[in-house]
């Protein structure tokens, strides 16, 4: 599935190095492309979005924090804790329960139960 997606909307969309690092890892470890292919995807999500938003100590803390409460998986709480730091409202998940929330960053779902794209998700990306 392909979307079209106007490019004012991605001047606000975030990607963290972690994301980034698990789409590669997951779409090779799957076979699901040629690693090439994927190296190829890789980039234009990088030439899509701002710079990658990268983790730091703080960062770190804040996801341990979240750990610690044992809300989310700790991958999962440096995912939201690096979206958090970056100013970000929501993140699309294709994994962790959509409506969570983690100080004030609300998880949207990606998919909805057939596999198609999420209406929180369309909503979100202006996709109506």
């Amino acid at each position: 599935m392909r979307l079209s997606i106007d490019s004012n909307i991605l001047d606000d969309t975030v990607l963290t190095l972690q994301s980034l690092a698990e789409f590669r890892h997951v779409t090779v470890r799957k076979r699901l492309a040629p690693p090439h292919i994927v190296a190829s995807q890789y980039r234009a999500l990088c030439a899509l979005c701002r710079d990658p938003v990268p983790a730091s100590i703080a960062t770190l803390e804040r996801a341990l924090l979240a750990w610690d409460s044992k809300r989310f998986s700790f991958w999962d709480s440096m995912l939201l804790a690096a979206a958090a730091s970056a100013g970000c409202e929501a993140i699309i998940s294709e994994d962790m329960t959509p409506g969570a929330e983690l100080d004030g960053l609300r998880v949207v779902g990606a998919f909805d139960p057939t596999g198609g794209i999420a209406p929180a998700m369309r909503d979100l990306l202006g996709l109506g």
